[in-house]
């Protein structure tokens, strides 16, 4: 009998091994990233957008429904000015956050103005959900705000 329980421990400590290996080895494999307006695909490199803080968040809000499910949005927590959301892919789950940052730019006979670069983050277990999604998100709102507003050279951020 003694050697029946005594297995039955090291199975269950076996298991137990098993299982924390597996755990770490899932959070070892969470990725996050970042992109933003100032590297898109668009041509839109070290530039900023001149917009009213209202019409980037409309841009924004629109990009978010576009891409996430309405009911998985928020509002960021103030003084960030953006939303965030989630995306799944199977199991797995990644935290998107789409945000503005006030930057400063030079127009083009060499004023500094003001402006925003748009980010783009994603973070969790499912990159192969949120990178793609981070990156349509970016090439929606880089659009639009070209359409909408200026776009001048980036110089420096301005938070």
């Amino acid at each position: 009998m003694n050697i029946f329980r005594l297995s039955r421990v090291r199975t269950s400590a076996r298991a137990i091994s098993i299982l924390l290996l597996a755990a770490s080895i899932s959070m070892l494999m969470a990725c996050s990233g970042t992109i933003s307006t100032l590297n898109t695909s668009d041509g839109g490199e070290g530039s900023i957008y001149r917009l009213s803080d209202q019409l980037a968040d409309r841009i924004m809000l629109a990009a978010m429904k576009a891409e996430i499910d309405a009911e998985k949005i928020s509002p960021l927590v103030s003084p960030q000015q953006g939303y965030a959301g989630e995306v799944q892919w199977g199991i797995d789950v990644d935290q998107i956050v789409l945000r503005v940052r006030p930057a400063i730019g030079q127009d083009q006979i060499g004023n500094e103005v003001e402006g925003l670069v748009f980010e783009a983050e994603h973070n969790g277990t499912a990159p192969a959900a949120g990178v793609p999604t981070i990156e349509r998100l970016l090439d929606r709102v880089a659009k639009d705000a070209a359409e909408l507003g200026d776009r001048v050279r980036f110089v420096r951020f301005n938070d």
